[in-house]
C-alpha cells in the first residue's frame, strides 16, 4: 500500500505536470475563474507553523501557491492529506484555518482556500472535521488521475481467520505485544514523547481482521507504522517504520516473540517502501 509521503509526491508531480489534472482540480475551488500559473520553485510539502500563543507545531501537507499573471497576486491552496489509516490528531483541523489565516504575509498570498483529500469511506465519517475546510476530494475522484490513490482507499486486512482468537492465539500476541511495546516506548523516550500514550493492541487488530494500523505519536510530527503478518506456520511478526517527518530518525523494525531488529532509513523517499521492505525480509528471513 502507498503511503501518505509517497501520495504526497505522486499528486505534486501529478498536479505540477499533468495540465488536465491541474484544471480538474482548481475547476473545484473558488479560483476556477482565474488565469492561474503554479509556482514550483518553492517548498510545497509539509509547511511548518508554531502556534504563537500555544507553542504547538502543525502543519500543511500540501501547499499549492499559483499566481497571477496579470495582477502577480498569490493565492494559496492548504491541502491535508489523510490515508484510511490516519486519525485525527488533537485540534489538527482547526489549525488550518488558523495556520492558513496567520500565514498569508509570511508565505505572500492574498487568499486560499482549504482542501481535505481522503477516501470517501474517511470523508463520510469525518462530518466534524470536515466543516473546517472549504473543500474536500475524494481518493476516488483523484484515483482518475493518478491511479496510486485509488489502491490507497482502503487499508489492508488480515486472511480470513476463525472468529474467535484461541487461547494459544492470545497469548503469543500479547508476548509479541510486550515486545513491540517496548519498542515503542524506547522510541517514546528518543523524542521526547508522553511515556503514558495508550499503546496500539494487537488482539484487537487481530480481532477486527486488520493488519495495517498507524499509531500517531502527538508532539512528534509522525509515529509508527505497524504491519500485523501471520505466517503459514501461523507464527506471528510486526513489521513497522517509525520516525518523525520534521526531525531525523526514520527507522524500520522486524519484531518477533524473541527479539526486535531495527535498521535505520538513510533517505526515507527513495528507500524501497514498506510493502517493498517486508517481501525482501520474509523472503530473506534475516534483517
Amino acid at each position: 500500500m502507498t503511503n501518505e509521503l509517497e501520495l504526497d509526491n505522486l499528486f505534486w508531480k501529478a498536479i505540477s505536470t499533468n495540465q488536465a489534472f491541474q484544471s480538474w482540480f482548481l475547476q473545484r475551488t473558488k479560483f476556477a475563474p482565474q488565469t492561474l500559473d503554479l509556482v514550483t520553485d518553492e517548498k510545497w510539502h509539509q509547511r511548518w507553523y508554531r502556534d504563537p500563543i500555544t507553542k504547538k507545531d502543525s502543519e500543511t501537507d500540501i501547499l499549492l501557491i499559483f499566481k497571477d499573471s496579470k495582477t502577480s497576486n498569490r493565492y494559496a491552496i492548504h491541502i491535508e492529506n489523510k490515508p484510511s489509516h490516519r486519525i485525527w490528531e488533537p485540534l489538527q483541523p482547526e489549525n488550518y484555518p488558523k495556520r492558513a489565516d496567520d500565514r498569508k504575509d509570511k508565505w505572500q498570498y492574498v487568499d486560499y482556500q482549504l482542501v481535505l483529500i481522503a477516501p470517501l469511506a474517511f470523508l463520510k465519517k469525518s462530518s466534524h472535521e470536515i466543516k473546517y475546510f472549504d473543500i474536500a476530494i475524494s481518493y476516488e475522484d483523484i484515483g482518475d488521475f493518478i491511479p496510486e490513490f485509488k489502491h490507497a482507499c482502503t487499508t489492508k486486512d488480515l486472511p480470513e481467520q476463525a472468529d474467535k482468537t484461541t487461547d494459544s492465539q492470545l497469548s503469543e500476541l500479547r508476548a509479541l505485544q510486550a515486545m513491540l511495546h517496548g519498542l515503542i516506548r524506547a522510541r517514546l523516550l528518543e523524542f521526547n514523547a508522553d511515556p503514558n500514550l495508550e499503546l496500539p493492541d494487537l488482539a484487537t487488530m487481530f480481532a477486527g481482521k486488520q493488519a495495517d494500523l498507524w499509531f500517531p505519536i502527538p508532539g512528534m510530527a509522525g509515529g509508527f507504522q505497524i504491519r500485523l503478518i501471520q505466517d503459514a506456520k501461523n507464527e506471528w511478526t510486526v513489521f513497522a517504520e517509525s520516525g518523525s517527518r520534521i526531525w531525523d530518525g526514520w527507522m524500520r523494525h522486524k519484531v518477533t516473540l524473541f527479539n526486535v531488529c531495527s535498521e535505520k532509513c538513510e533517505n526515507y523517499l527513495t528507500e524501497p517502501d514498506l510493502d517493498e521492505w517486508i517481501v525482501g525480509q520474509v523472503q530473506s528471513r534475516t534483517m
